[in-house]
């Protein structure tokens, strides 16, 4: 796989990676969101979080959104389409919140 560079942004996978889990390491109990930004072939993913003070803080990936998905779910996150139809972001919560639920 090649460098990303002005006309090819996408990040390696490992860097894709890396910036995933930085950004989830800083808040890891926090709730998650990916919304696509734009599909491929210059596919960009929104990550946010919404802080304990209500602070929304957000990152830009390049990469497939669907990529995204599965590196939160590799970090321990249970990722979903919110019930809401109107709602077309993906909702990503740690996993062991989900099932204390159950």
């Amino acid at each position: 796989m090649s460098l990303p560079t002005a006309a090819n942004p996408h990040l390696t996978e490992k860097e894709s990676h890396t910036k995933t889990a930085e950004f989830v390491q800083q808040a890891p109990n926090s709730n998650y969101s990916l919304d696509e930004l734009s599909p491929s072939p210059d596919a960009a993913v929104r990550l946010c979080r919404t802080g304990t003070d209500g602070q929304r803080s957000c990152v830009e990936i390049h990469d497939e959104v669907t990529k995204v998905f599965e590196l939160m779910q590799k970090q321990g996150f249970f990722c979903t389409l919110p019930t809401d139809p109107s709602r077309t972001w993906i909702e990503c919560e740690q996993l062991n919140k989900v099932l204390a639920r159950a």
